[in-house]
């Protein structure tokens, strides 16, 4: 992701334990070192990034979660990186299994909001096969 004269990569790579999300970021004509930016409890499945004027960065990403399942995470750089949030906190909509795919998307706006976007099944619907539905969720 780039805007600008700042930019961002991120891949996914083992650390022996757990397959991670790292982010570079390109600050002033040079390639920072990369960091691993999840909650490193998990496998990342998905990631997205998005940068803005100011060279901010919201980063997303899908993570199978200690309970076993795939939940989507959150993680914003605003001078640091702010730590890993869960996002696909619903009542009725869930995670159903360690394969949900809901690949998820990001952008941010030049005020550091992020709005983060994922596809999730309805768990509440009694659908055959289950539907999925898309949510958008605000934060910085």
């Amino acid at each position: 992701a780039y805007k600008g004269k700042f930019a961002a990569v991120g891949f996914l790579k083992s650390d022996g334990l757990n397959r991670r999300f790292w982010v570079s970021r390109y600050v002033n004509g040079v390639w920072l070192t990369s960091k691993a930016i999840d909650l490193a409890y998990g496998n990342v499945t998905w990631a997205d990034l998005s940068v803005n004027q100011a060279g901010d960065v919201a980063a997303v990403y899908s993570m199978i979660g200690a309970d076993g399942f795939e939940h989507v995470y959150g993680n914003i750089f605003i001078s640091e990186w702010q730590g890993g949030e869960q996002l696909d906190n619903f009542t009725n909509f869930a995670s159903v299994s360690a394969t949900t795919k809901m690949r998820p998307s990001i952008s941010i706006d030049e005020q550091g909001n992020a709005l983060a976007r994922f596809t999730i099944p309805d768990t509440a619907a009694s659908f055959n096969p289950t539907r999925r539905r898309v949510a958008a969720v605000a934060y910085r």
